[in-house]
């Protein structure tokens, strides 16, 4: 597996950042080589709670990573992507950004991030396909795990 990857010319960077920071974002995008030709935003955060009983820190906690990240990473690097004239964004959103059952009714701001991102990705897709940046987003349903 090693060989299959020691032939491809670029090699992947990491950078930890803070996704609800706006200026981080940015700082990292100058920090890199090349404009990525990839973009997936996977960051998220529930806090599963009654909407009486959801503080204000829980709500903009949330927003701020699910919401806030994709649209600062999306702006940042989908701009690159525009000006060079190719690229594609990928954003993780979930089936709780178009339905709620009984079961999701605890995560008001968990489901309203995922509402805005997905139309997020419906804005940029229209807005960047002429530039040749693709948007898109991939919505997994509840996944049991420990």
């Amino acid at each position: 597996m090693a060989e299959a990857a020691d032939q491809f010319p670029v090699k992947p960077q990491v950078h930890q950042l803070d996704v609800t920071d706006s200026k981080a974002v940015h700082d990292v995008a100058g920090r890199i080589d090349l404009c990525p030709d990839i973009l997936v935003n996977n960051a998220g955060v529930s806090r599963a709670a009654p909407t009486n009983q959801t503080t204000d820190e829980d709500w903009r906690a949330v927003l701020s990573v699910n919401l806030d990240g994709v649209f600062y990473c999306s702006r940042t690097f989908g701009s690159l992507m525009a000006e060079r004239g190719s690229g594609a964004i990928v954003n993780i959103s979930s089936m709780c950004g178009e339905i709620v059952t009984r079961q999701q009714s605890v995560v008001t701001a968990y489901n309203a991030s995922k509402a805005g991102v997905n139309m997020v990705t419906k804005t940029l897709a229209c807005e960047w396909a002429r530039s040749g940046v693709r948007v898109n987003a991939v919505a997994p349903g509840l996944v049991a795990s420990p």
